[in-house]
């Protein structure tokens, strides 16, 4: 009788390891659209997002009333602009730190603690997922990331 109370209210598994972190590959959500822009005066290339609005009944009549677009531009600066283009479901959290790494000329544990952040800034905000495992069949998650 006590066996399925423990199974409901038991242990909860604790929070992720650092080598299943940088083991998940992130992937771009496929309703923000994007592409790669010249900054002005510059040699620099970023990324423009575009982010489209919430689409439901009560969210189309405040987007009616308050006139909202329907889209949200987001400019990427150099960095996360060469993170969001690798992050394609092929190279893992790991590699693309590596690849930063290697760019822009910063030490590994900078560029995994950066990569790390930043990506999970955009989880946060669903505009990637992750898939696990290395199929590519996997299913992709977006939700929302956790502290």
């Amino acid at each position: 009788m006590i066996g399925p109370f423990k199974q409901l209210f038991g242990k909860r598994p604790g929070p992720a390891s650092r080598a299943d972190l940088l083991s998940v590959r992130p992937i771009r959500n496929d309703k923000v659209e994007w592409n790669k822009v010249q900054v002005a005066d510059t040699s620099l290339e970023v990324v423009l997002l575009r982010v489209p609005r919430l689409r439901s009944r009560s969210a189309d009549l405040v987007a009616r009333w308050f006139r909202l677009p329907e889209y949200r531009k987001i400019e990427l600066d150099p960095i996360g602009s060469d993170v969001w283009c690798r992050c394609d479901g092929a190279m893992t959290v790991k590699a693309i730190a590596a690849a930063v790494a290697d760019v822009h000329q910063l030490n590994k544990r900078q560029s995994e603690v950066s990569v790390s952040t930043y990506l999970r800034i955009l989880a946060q905000r669903r505009l990637i997922g992750v898939q696990n495992g290395s199929k590519s069949s996997d299913k992709v998650v977006l939700r929302k990331g956790h502290k």
